[in-house]
This record gives C-alpha cells, sequence and structure tokens, in this order.
C-alpha cells in the first residue's frame, strides 16, 4: 500500500522532561481517599518558519495539599511544508499537547510507583475541548 506524502501534517520530533518536583506530606500516605486535582498548561514558541517547541505543565494535587506535583516538559515539533498558518495555532494548542501529554501520563505513573506510594494514573484528556 502506498501512501500519498504531501507534506500536510504535524512531525513530534523529541521530547524532554525539564522539570520534576514533588512534594508530599506523612499526612497524605495516611488518606483513605485520594481526590486529585489536575491542571494543565501549555506555552508554545516558535523556533523558524517550520518548527516549534510546546511547553506542558501538568500540576497533580489532592484537596488537601498534602501532595504537589509539576512535571514539565518540552516537545519539539515541525509543520510540513504545505500546512496553511491558520492551522499553526490549532496544531500549536491542541494537536500537539494531545501528542505530548501520554509522555508525561507515563512518566508520572512510572515514578510514583517507584515511590513507595500508589502509582498515580492520570485520566486520557480531550485536547479540543
Amino acid at each position: 500500500m502506498k501512501v500519498k506524502n504531501d507534506n500536510k501534517f504535524l512531525k513530534f520530533d523529541d521530547y524532554k522532561i525539564i522539570g520534576f518536583n514533588f512534594n508530599i506530606k506523612p499526612e497524605y500516605l495516611k488518606e483513605a481517599k485520594r481526590e486529585l486535582l489536575i491542571e494543565i498548561k501549555s506555552d508554545s514558541k516558535i523556533i523558524d518558519k517550520n518548527k516549534f517547541q510546546l511547553f506542558l505543565t501538568v500540576n497533580v494535587c489532592d484537596e488537601n495539599n498534602f501532595l504537589n506535583i509539576i512535571v514539565t516538559s518540552v516537545g519539539f515539533f515541525e509543520f510540513g511544508d504545505n500546512i496553511e498558518k491558520e492551522q499553526h495555532d490549532k496544531l500549536m494548542k491542541i494537536n500537539a499537547p494531545a501528542i505530548l501529554f501520554p509522555f508525561i501520563r507515563a512518566s508520572l505513573t512510572s515514578i510514583t510507583a517507584q515511590m513507595g506510594i500508589a502509582p498515580i494514573i492520570l485520566p486520557t484528556v480531550n485536547f479540543t475541548n
């Protein structure tokens, strides 16, 4: 099967976790019910004509503030040559975070599983809303 490449794409080149900060108070370990609050922030930076970086920060805390974890990552993306400028904003605000978020999600689950606490598994996120 041949797939036509008309250069209309968003290419994901790489990502890095650039920050992981956690604070867990002993009271968190005693809580039976753990309701977590999740906040996601993104910011993009155009590097050149067809390349940009997406900074995605996920803050996870409990309602009592006994747990606070902040994970920051940067993703490196490239626009196809035939993508119109009007589509750049949508790709940077919806598609790129949707591509990058699962890497943060997996990293957070893996690290918390190794910390001796119940692993934190973030829900999937629909970035179109």
